[in-house]
């Protein structure tokens, strides 16, 4: 499916977005979510270290921009998830 810049858009038939900011992540970083509140199932976001195992979850009130502190988790891949009512909503980021 095309975008209306011109792009291809990878997933046509996912509903809403994971925006990390920067990425890779220092010390914080700025999530933003756009996804319809009426989708999301869990009001948390989890975040993963890159073999599965959950190191923190943050909840999600009412505002879809949302600063996170890394904490003391340690360098490497991570992903962040939200469960929504058409499946998972995902975002690979990196912690330097």
């Amino acid at each position: 499916m095309e975008k209306q810049d011109g792009g291809i858009d990878e997933h046509p038939n996912q509903i809403g977005s994971i925006n990390v900011s920067p990425n890779p992540i220092t010390n914080q970083t700025t999530i933003k979510l756009s996804l319809p509140e009426t989708n999301i199932i869990d009001n948390a976001i989890s975040i993963f270290y890159n073999q599965g195992k959950i190191v923190d979850e943050i909840k999600i009130g009412t505002n879809p921009k949302i600063i996170w502190d890394r904490g003391n988790l340690p360098s490497g891949i991570y992903f962040m998830a939200i469960k929504t009512k058409n499946g998972n909503l995902s975002k690979k980021f990196i912690i330097l």
